[in-house]
């Protein structure tokens, strides 16, 4: 995918606007009011071939987690920053880990293990 429809996709993702293919060349979208702009429409006409391209080979949008654009810092969501708040409060407090134990039979390659762990990380901006 060209680094103009990564960029297009993400921009439409953080506001809310997602994309679909319908009856296989028939581009849809999903957009809060007023989400759309005519510079967006534009950019999303000239870029149709390629996005549906790219929607049609991987999947519609509608099923994918798109990457928000690099930024300083991301806003919490409200339970966030719950945790946060409560975490200041009770510093010393282990309330909210979850510890797993996990047993494996057989052989355990460590760079296929740090492989998928590597691919969890790049999927969640949250562990990043």
């Amino acid at each position: 995918m060209s680094p103009t429809v990564t960029s297009l996709l993400a921009r439409l993702a953080a506001v809310g606007i997602r994309l679909r293919v319908e009856d296989g060349d028939r581009l849809r979208y999903r957009a809060p009011k007023g989400a759309l702009s005519s510079e967006l429409a534009a950019e999303i006409k000239s870029q149709r071939d390629e996005l549906i391209t790219h929607l049609t080979t991987l999947g519609n949008q509608e099923d994918q987690i798109v990457p928000l654009p690099p930024a300083p810092h991301y806003a919490l969501s409200q339970a966030q920053w719950r945790l946060w708040v409560l975490m200041q409060m009770q510093r010393e407090s282990t309330a909210y880990n979850v510890p797993l134990h996990l047993d494996f039979k057989g052989p355990l390659d460590p760079r296929v293990v740090a492989a998928v762990f590597n691919e969890i990380i790049g999927r969640h901006e949250a562990l990043r």
